[in-house]
């Protein structure tokens, strides 16, 4: 794959969510900046319309129809009760679009700009019809410049985001909370985000049906959603749905319905409801997921287990696991770069994967800390406005382990609930942890910004006795693009605040901190985006003394041209040490998946001691199926040097196959693995290993493993 420009972590922590304050004395050193950021945002900031636009189009059937109406601000709410069609006649799903059902299905002329107020110039036509069974769609995306159309990507739910695609968001429930996502690249390549989350096998998830085909004015796209791959309670009638569709040489989507821009923020929570919907009630049935496995190399081994899904209702999922098997999973490799923290990395194992999303956040339960398991159960789903989640996972090694987890929330209003969480471990012979966390969140929206509060107490016990608490305290507000946002947050950790299961590198602090920033976009010109940003951080020792306080300022801009820069300033103190780190980065090719590449240096003192970190990162398609990928990063502290290079090679046979190598140096140790995968749709899936991902050094080890789920 092509590397990832480090300004997109940046522009995380660039967000109202990123956190910092500062004393008014370093402060000071930065607020000089703030007449600039004013000057810049006058100077570029886009003029908007209070509406969208909307040229004309001749539709797929060579009709003229007359210019779509463009709402008033009056009318800026999402259209309610558009009755989906009926199908009486099953279309054939091959891109042609001359099946009966798209001739009374319910039809839109065009869509609108997602953001921004230029007109929309590659005009787009859809079709929906439904039956007991499925929702069926169809794309007309028309094309004056077919020689633009990008589409990279070739594995199925591989990364369209650099693609020309089209995609339905769908939330089954109506709750306007969540949804599920359906994509496909004008290459016909898949990509799918369910509701809650799931495990990436085919048929453990469930499969849908979609085909593109190209036409002389562009291209067409037919799909099929199976109504069994949703989360929807018995006798629903209607569900939010939108559609959208991005050219990969736009900074902005096109959406059907209109959505206004005040609204766009939380897109979710204002999709317009689709009615006359019929999905069947359909019967749960369990999913089984065996695998056997066998490695060659130091001697032999051989391992079995099994995962199963059942669907208890129609909106909540029980999954158990014996003898789940994790070393074909290549985890995330770990940074090099200087940090005074562990950091966190996602954990892609299959077992934790199901209903991701309705487990708690990090600070109560991390998976990555926990090793390998004999057994497991879950329940995850949503019931209307209440998402639940509960683990329970059991294993024999180091005197016997078991943890067991819970997480409840409840929505109410449009950006507010509350939510209870608890994680509780037991090893052997060591003190057992107890953590529990009480949340809510108050959020509003008044005229096009939106507010948020956040609070949370957070106690925990060791050994069965009361140990130190967590609070939190969190104020936000979001503001639409091309004006500032601002965050403030304040916490406070005791010393003796202990969870085993959980993510929280620092305990015995108390302190706040704040963020102010501002980005937008562009739908025309030489500029794609930017961001600017500037926050600080204070915080001091629960039991007493000055721990840490930091400022930090910067900002990234990127062009149509698919090139950019990024900096950063950033002094901080900590305990007796003081840092001062400047970054700066430059990106070329943003847009191709996998010719993209980045430099990015940073330079100054890390600990009191000499700094210097140097990224390269350089993607090479040799052709379509062939691709390279190199990362190199050297860092220089104190007079010590570290290296690391990642040099990736993957040849996609097919959607459902593909071998990959890796190496992976860091200094004088090399771990070297070819790798052969194969997704099917239908049949086993099958991984091939010959080496350990995982390992520091190259090992002579061969596994093979073999999934077949029915």
């Amino acid at each position: 794959m092509g590397s990832t420009s480090p300004h997109v972590v940046h522009r995380t922590t660039a967000t109202v969510e990123s956190t910092t304050l500062v004393r008014d004395t370093q402060l000071n050193q930065y607020i000089r900046i703030l007449p600039f950021v004013a000057l810049l945002s006058t100077l570029i900031a886009p003029v908007h319309a209070d509406q969208p636009a909307l040229s004309p189009i001749t539709n797929v059937h060579g009709e003229q129809p007359p210019l779509a109406a463009i709402p008033t601000p009056a009318e800026a709410a999402p259209l309610q009760g558009i009755s989906v069609a009926k199908c009486t006649v099953v279309p054939k799903i091959d891109g042609s679009l001359d099946d009966a059902c798209w001739k009374t299905a319910t039809h839109t002329y065009g869509f609108y700009r997602y953001q921004g107020s230029s007109p929309v110039v590659q005009q787009t036509e859809a079709w929906l019809c439904a039956d007991a069974r499925r929702l069926y769609v169809a794309f007309h995306c028309q094309d004056s410049h077919p020689e633009q159309i990008r589409a990279d990507e070739t594995l199925r739910d591989g990364n369209l985001g650099n693609d020309d695609y089209v995609a339905i968001q769908i939330d089954s429930q109506n709750t306007k909370r969540s949804a599920t996502q359906f994509q496909v690249s004008s290459r016909g390549t898949m990509a799918e985000a369910l509701e809650g989350g799931t495990a990436d096998n085919i048929t453990w998830a469930g499969d849908w049906v979609a085909v593109v085909k190209r036409v002389p004015d562009g291209w067409n796209a037919e799909i099929a959603i199976p109504w069994a791959l949703m989360r929807y309670p018995r006798n629903t009638h209607q569900m939010g749905i939108l559609l959208t569709r991005k050219l990969a040489r736009e900074t902005s989507f096109e959406c059907w319905p209109y959505m206004p821009r005040d609204l766009q923020s939380q897109p979710i929570q204002h999709l317009s409801e689709f009615t006359g919907l019929v999905p069947a009630d359909w019967r749960p049935r369990p999913i089984f997921l065996p695998y056997v496995l066998g490695s060659v190399g130091q001697g032999y081994k051989a391992r079995y287990g099994i995962d199963a899904k059942y669907p208890i209702t129609t909106t909540l999922t029980g999954v158990g696991t014996i003898n789940p098997d994790f070393q074909d999973v290549a985890q995330a490799v770990e940074n090099i770069n200087f940090s005074y923290d562990q950091r966190m990395y996602p954990d892609s194992r299959p077992f934790f994967a199901e209903g991701n999303d309705f487990m708690p956040y990090t600070d109560v339960f991390y998976p990555r800390d926990i090793g390998s398991i004999d057994e497991g159960i879950k329940i995850v789903g949503k019931q209307g406005l209440d998402r639940i989640a509960a683990l329970a996972i059991h294993s024999h090694e180091n005197d016997g382990r078991s943890d067991q987890v819970v997480s409840v929330t409840h929505d109410f209003g449009e950006l507010s609930d509350v939510h209870f969480s608890a994680a509780q471990d037991h090893e052997g012979s060591k003190t057992s942890s107890l953590a529990s966390k009480f949340e809510g969140e108050l959020g509003w929206l008044a005229q096009r910004t939106q507010y948020q509060i956040t609070a949370n107490h957070e106690p925990t016990w060791a050994g069965g006795r009361r140990a130190d608490a967590r609070d939190y305290l969190g104020f936000s507000m979001h503001t639409p693009g091309g004006k500032p946002s601002f965050s403030f947050n304040y916490s406070d950790t005791g010393p003796r605040f202990t969870n085993n299961v959980g993510f929280l590198p620092e305990i015995n602090v108390r302190g706040a901190d704040w963020s102010i920033a501002q980005q937008n976009s562009f739908d025309t010109g030489k500029l794609w985006d930017y961001g600017i940003y500037l926050g600080g951080e204070h915080t001091d020792h629960h039991t007493g003394g000055f721990f840490h306080d930091e400022v930090h300022a910067g900002g990234w801009f990127d062009l149509q041209s698919g090139w950019g820069m990024y900096f950063n300033i950033l002094q901080r103190r900590r305990d007796k040490f003081r840092d001062h780190v400047n970054e700066a980065a430059y990106y070329w090719n943003e847009r191709s998946l996998y010719s993209q590449g980045a430099v990015d240096y940073s330079w100054g003192t890390q600990a009191d001691q000499r700094y210097g970190f140097l990224s390269l990162n350089q993607g090479y398609a040799v052709s379509r199926m062939v691709t390279a990928s190199l990362n190199y990063n050297r860092q220089y502290l104190g007079g010590q040097i570290t290296t690391q290079t990642i040099l990736t090679g993957t040849y996609r046979l097919t959607y459902e196959r593909s071998i990959g190598l890796r190496m992976i140096s860091v200094d004088h140790a090399a771990n070297v693995f070819l790798s052969l995968a194969q997704k099917a749709r239908r049949g086993s899936d099958i991984y091939l290993l010959i080496g350990d991902p995982n390992a520091p050094r190259t090992r002579g080890l061969v596994t093979l493993k073999v999934v077949t789920p029915f």
